[in-house]
């Protein structure tokens, strides 16, 4: 990147990229003569710099040793950047007056370079606050190629040197490009996103401060704004004068929380460094490990109850070493490897792990210290056994083996929970009420006995998290985040119960918290956090976070991205039917479907499909629905679209597909003017749709054929079938705007004033905080104040 919008554009050959410019101070005193030599003499010097100060360090040496001294009190922040804060600091004595803010950003520079200079540039001027604003030259390529995670690596180095040395970080965006015009085609404007939504995440769970300059400034081609730039990268007078408060804000934010800091130190100090699974609940699971072997295994129990399996086979690995012979260790690591209620097992990574442990069953089990150990041994063994068939016999097989060992010891809380989660992966990860009801039981009389143990509240959360049952789960959910309050699955577990029972709010605070922990963004979580938006009719935070996934899964590419891919497919949807915005260009999005699944391609095809409906686009919509049909057809022959009994577990997903497609087919039937056999079709959609496994989370079906139906149907004025259908809809879906606003509406219609104005009210409150655009929020608002005088 140029150093300034005056300077030409110089290629630095050495360095890979058409980006780098050097300081007018560097070159020689003797002016070349023409604009060639101009340009090679740079290139010379860089390629002399390349080899002699990579990181430039030579540049604020002088400026660094010539900087007074602090003054009591003086609080100063340092810029750290490349040419976007190299041009801003020139500004900073009119729109910062006063300010002690130091400019340390250098043209053209990437974050390794930034990191090689930090102690330098940064840690050594003793500021209070640093800003960070990097990332843009990575993208561009100029010192080579970066992949995301590079970037997000040394970001994160360098906030966590500023804060070991008590300095508090403002992690800044990074600006938005739509092309760089020294390396043009690159297509960075989504990169750009994808970085800036883990800058985001990781400020959050760091304690820094997220510094948003990218919504200000980005176009609706996610470029900058042609006012503010001149060359579509550098912000010109105009752009800086936005970012300026933006950064006063941010730094304010930082000093304030330094001074809070700065008031607790005393207490801090004193207080006892935590354990790595400290913020992970407690238990006491008793083994023959040796002491430091049983604290690395008792850590990894905790992370296991949280679902945080990576860490935990970390620690169970670590009580390996410590302790060769404890046959716990290998029990919990190869414990790792089995996901219940996500339908998801690594058998042959388990049993090498248990290979590791002995060549043979009985060569392990001999191995076990007391008869308990052996007992919990011999249960994975059993979930794992070669000669054990399928994973659905290797599951239950395993299910009774658990129940054996809670009842050879009732009061142990641990049996019980992995007994508890043993039935819910019963059914392959569905809902089968009779073992979820079981395993609530048994879960509920942990969390009644052991408060403060993880895994009575999460698989009782798990147990109830329908509409039906979520009443029962509202107090393990608010323990769950204070008993694991640095688990990131555990605080978005306790949304499950909140979206079951429409608690929009809630589900949105529990997911910002959840992303807060995090390193790389979640997909599950990110998709669960957009439809909570939605609801609240907060569609801008929705959009911002909906695309910032998009671009990461784009950015990162297969097979890494096979979390994010997959719930962009679900997400996209729900985005639409929630706010209508059907021309959009996330309507027409191209997915990448290589790591898809049928459910999520169906959804996509549904959303995108209905989409082009809405648009008038029909030959397209009916190419989305030839599209689901056959690609279900080709995964399940078997299963006819009439289907009208219980469908087996592995049918599901081309269940689901069929009520999908009827409903889609229903409403293109509509759009040709005939209502009343499209709402006869999602009708049958409806009763087919009942008789699935009750799914958790925000609707499978994004667009219910019951709320559909009781659309047509208040279109067509038949109030009564409608409240009927909304009515139906909002069982299924507690708390849903939509649904509501057509039961107030119909309601309404039918003259059924006080129960139209009691739907309004419950509308205006889910929407407190909504965006000024979203549909029906002035009729909700009118009629609530027309009740009020």
């Amino acid at each position: 990147m140029c150093c300034s919008q005056c300077r030409a554009l110089v290629t630095a050959v050495v360095l890979g990229s058409g980006a780098a410019t050097l300081p007018i101070a560097e070159l020689p005193a003797q002016k070349p003569t023409s604009p060639s030599e101009e340009q090679a003499t740079r290139a010379r010097v860089a390629e002399e710099r390349l080899h002699n100060d990579w990181a430039n360090l030579q540049r604020y040496r002088q400026a660094n040793a010539a900087l007074p001294a602090l003054a009591p009190g003086e609080k100063r922040v340092v810029f750290m950047g490349n040419s976007i804060t190299e041009g801003f600091a020139p500004y900073f004595a009119t729109l910062f007056p006063g300010k002690p803010y130091v400019g340390r950003g250098i043209g053209g520079q990437t974050t390794p370079q930034m990191l090689v200079r930090f102690r330098q540039d940064v840690i050594a001027l003793r500021p209070t606050v640093v800003v960070i604003l990097a990332g843009t030259n990575d993208i561009a390529g100029n010192t080579g190629p970066s992949s995301i995670e590079m970037i997000e690596d040394n970001l994160a180095s360098m906030a966590e040197l500023a804060k070991a040395n008590g300095i508090r970080v403002v992690l800044a965006s990074v600006l938005p490009v739509f092309d760089y015009p020294w390396k043009p085609g690159l297509q960075p404007a989504q990169k750009i996103v994808a970085l800036n939504g883990w800058l985001q995440s990781y400020a959050a769970s760091s304690g820094a401060v997220y510094l948003d300059y990218h919504a200000a400034m980005a176009d609706e081609r996610q470029g900058m704004k042609a006012a503010l730039s001149g060359d579509g990268v550098h912000p010109n007078e105009a752009g800086y004068r936005v970012m300026a408060p933006l950064t006063e804000q941010a730094i304010g934010q930082a000093l304030g929380a330094a001074r809070a800091l700065e008031h607790a130190h005393g207490d801090a100090a004193a207080a006892p460094s935590a354990t790595p699974a400290s913020g992970f609940g407690e238990i006491h699971f008793a083994t023959s490990a040796t002491p430091a072997a049983h604290a690395a295994f008792e850590r990894g129990v905790l992370y296991l109850h949280n679902f945080h399996y990576p860490q935990a086979a970390a620690a169970f690995r670590e009580g390996q070493k410590l302790d060769p012979g404890d046959v716990m260790s290998y029990w919990g690591e190869a414990m790792t490897y089995t996901h219940p209620v996500w339908n998801d097992q690594d058998t042959p990574s388990a049993q090498a792990v248990l290979a590791r442990l002995a060549d043979t069953r009985a060569a392990r089990l001999a191995k076990a210290r007391t008869p308990r150990e052996r007992a919990w041994l011999d249960a994975v063994e059993t979930l794992y056994a070669p000669e054990g068939g399928s994973k659905a016999r290797r599951d239950t097989a395993f299910a009774r083996a658990m129940a054996q060992l809670h009842r050879s010891d009732p009061n142990d809380p641990d049996a019980a929970s992995f007994y508890a989660l043993a039935l819910l992966g019963l059914n392959q990860a569905e809902r089968e009420q009779k073992a979820y009801a079981q395993a609530y039981a048994i879960a509920d009389s942990v969390f009644r006995a052991y408060p403060r143990h993880p895994g009575g509240a999460h698989y009782l959360i798990h147990a109830v998290d329908d509409p039906d049952h979520a009443r029962l789960g509202l107090a393990a959910a608010r323990a769950y985040s204070t008993i694991a309050p640095d688990a990131g699955h555990a605080l978005h577990m306790t949304s499950h119960i909140f979206v079951a029972l429409g608690m929009w709010d809630d589900v949105a605070s529990a997911n910002v918290r959840s992303l807060s922990t995090m390193r790389r963004p979640s997909g599950h979580v990110t998709q669960w956090l957009v439809y909570g938006f939605l609801q609240q009719g907060r569609f801008g935070d929705a959009t911002r976070w909906m695309d910032s996934l998009t671009a990461y899964a784009r950015a990162t590419g297969a097979p890494a991205n096979a979390d994010a891919a997959s719930h962009v497919a679900l997400t996209i949807p729900e985005w639409l039917i929630d706010t209508h915005r059907w021309g959009a260009l996330q309507a027409r999005l191209t997915l990448d479907t290589t790591q898809l699944g049928l459910d999520e391609l169906s959804t996509a095809d549904f959303g995108f499909g209905l989409a082009a409906l809405r648009r008038g686009e029909r030959s397209l919509a009916d190419a989305r629905l030839r599209s689901m049909s056959a690609r279900r057809r080709a995964a399940t022959p078997t299963l006819g679209t009439r289907f009208a009994s219980a469908v087996p577990v592995d049918q599901l997903d081309a269940a689901r597909s069929i009520v999908r497609e009827r409903t889609l087919g229903a409403l293109m039937r509509a759009a040709g003017g005939d209502t009343t056999g499209a709402v006869a079709v999602l009708d049958s959609a409806a009763v087919q749709e009942a008789l699935l496994p009750t799914a958790f989370g925000p609707p499978v079906m994004v667009y219910q054929p019951r709320e559909a139906a009781g659309d047509l149907l208040l279109a067509a004025r038949r109030w009564a079938k409608a409240r009927e259908e909304f009515q139906l809809a909002l069982a299924r879906t507690p708390g849903r705007p939509a649904v509501l606003l057509g039961l107030a509406r119909s309601a309404r219609a039918l003259g059924a004033q006080e129960e139209s104005r009691r739907f309004y009210r419950q509308l205006a409150a889910i929407w407190h905080d909504a965006d000024p655009d979203v549909p029906g929020l002035a009729e909700v608002r009118a009629a609530v104040s027309s009740a009020t005088q």
